[in-house]
């Protein structure tokens, strides 16, 4: 998310300056008993030696006052850490139904522990590769007074984590996420943290401004508008640096601008030379997406981090990480799986196609490309025919006529697709004309099972977009898998 600190990303998926306390040091005050006689001189010689100790003190507390601390980490390959992170969230969603905003109280609390190991460094703050596995990681959501609870299933608790294009990519080996269990694994990037130190050393009362990767990492921006985020280190005692983190930052975040003030501190454990304790707390102005609502929310999360010795954290040793693939998450592992509730079909896609809406009749998915918009696939179940059997071309055109709202001006192609890979048959209808008066560009597919599944498939975007879509609706076309039981009926 740009000019914005961290956001509780959550994401859910969303400065001060302190001058010095003067010292002040009273003068000593002594009390004699009746009859007890002070000489001059030593009266004189008690005075130099109380200033002298004075001024011995005051020596001593300037030169801790000016003293530098180092809060850089050792390297980070190879640390394993253990995590605890808890999310609370309280805020309003705002939705347009009908030409008004209704406003809609949300609440969330989360809960994660898992053990982190770096694979591979990158720039500061920033690794490339590392693996994570989780323990817990679950979320119960309450909007307009329902409450939702998600959590990871445990086949999907080792996950492989890259950086590609400034953002976290999590995975697991074991197969395709769904867009539930992804985003129980968009919380704070624990492995961003370490970018919140300073790279040199620092003195009680000095500010640094963390990087602005560091930030869009840590805000869960798609991209990073602008940021005044401030660093300061407040206090040492105890072994212990206590360091403010205070600003603003804003950016995108799946097409909508958002705006996240910070307020958090962490903890620098000087002995350990690890950050060990963080709370971040954020304020969030979100504004309407095309695949989200307006909302605003406040967001603290709380974060407690341990290193720990390799025989410690057997969860992420050589042996487990075994299934972890070398070089890089192959694409059938970052694919999402979405489910019919109906058991009708399964949908693998690429995570670039967001999840807007469902009924029992179809399912809704925008194409993001680094916040863009750029089209709306709408998948609708159609009735099953006797094995083998699917609609002819002309009875497909026909349905297409009948589209609510669509007035077909010019059309581009009408033709057969070669067989996705999975087996199914493809027809396909592009034409040019307006959408409820809009200019618009339609992709219309019929895909047809071997045992006369059938489903309609419609890709809709402006003209303007169509080079930007490419191939990707090919790509989602080939994700679709029918039940072997069967297809819908029309409603």
């Amino acid at each position: 998310m740009g000019t914005v600190s961290q956001m509780p990303r959550g994401k859910h998926r969303t400065a001060v300056d302190v001058s010095p306390t003067r010292l002040y040091v009273p003068a000593p005050t002594h009390r004699f008993g009746v009859g007890h006689f002070v000489e001059p001189e030593e009266g004189a010689m008690a005075a130099w030696r109380t200033l002298g100790s004075l001024v011995v003190a005051l020596v001593a507390v300037g030169a801790a006052q000016a003293q530098s601390y180092s809060l850089k980490e050792d390297p980070p390959v190879d640390t394993r850490a253990k995590i605890k992170l808890t999310l609370a969230l309280s805020g309003e969603l705002k939705v347009q139904q009908e030409g008004k905003t209704l406003s809609l109280k949300e609440s969330a609390v989360a809960a994660h522990e898992y053990a982190e190991r770096v694979l591979k460094g990158g720039t500061p703050g920033l690794p490339d590769r590392a693996a994570r596995s989780y323990q817990t990681a679950k979320v119960a959501i309450t909007v307009n007074g329902v409450r939702t609870e998600r959590s990871l299933r445990p086949e999907r608790y080792l996950m492989g984590l890259e950086r590609v294009k400034e953002a976290l990519l999590a995975y697991s080996p074991s197969g395709p996420l769904t867009r539930e269990e992804l985003q129980l694994t968009e919380h704070l990037d624990t492995l961003a943290v370490s970018g919140l130190l300073p790279a040199n050393d620092v003195k009680v009362g000095d500010i640094w401004k963390p990087a602005n990767p560091v930030v869009q990492a840590l805000c869960h921006f798609d991209g990073l508008t602008g940021q005044d985020l401030t660093c300061k280190l407040e206090q040492v005692k105890d072994d212990t640096a206590t360091v403010s983190v205070t600003g603003v930052a804003g950016g995108i975040d799946l097409g909508a601008a958002v705006k996240v003030t910070v307020t958090a501190t962490y903890r620098f454990d000087l002995k350990a030379r690890r950050l060990v304790g963080l709370e971040w707390k954020q304020n969030e102005e979100r504004g309407e997406g095309p695949v989200s609502p307006a909302a605003t929310a406040e967001v603290t999360t709380t974060l407690e981090r341990s290193v720990v010795a390799a025989d410690e954290a057997p969860e992420v040793s050589d042996l487990a990480l075994v299934p972890l693939p070398k070089d890089g998450a192959p694409e059938a592992l970052t694919q999402l799986s979405q489910n019919d509730p109906n058991g009708r079909f399964e949908l693998l896609h690429g995570r670039e196609w967001q999840f807007v809406g469902r009924t029992p009749q179809y399912l809704v998915l925008r194409l993001m490309d680094r916040g863009e918009f750029i089209a709306q696939a709408t998948l609708s179940p159609w009735k099953k025919l006797p094995e083998g059997k699917h609609l002819t071309g002309d009875e497909f055109k026909e349905i297409i006529a009948e589209t609510p709202g669509w007035v077909a001006e010019n059309v581009l192609k009408a033709e057969e697709v070669k067989a996705t890979p999975n087996g199914n048959w493809i027809y396909q209808v592009t034409a040019e004309g307006e959408m409820e008066g809009v200019k618009a560009l339609q992709h219309f597919y019929l895909v047809a099972g071997p045992h006369g599944e059938q489903m309609l498939v419609t890709f809709t975007m402006t003209p303007a977009q169509s080079q930007k879509l490419g191939t990707r609706d090919l790509a989602l076309l080939s994700g679709i898998v029918f039940a072997g039981g069967g297809a819908a009926e029309k409603k």
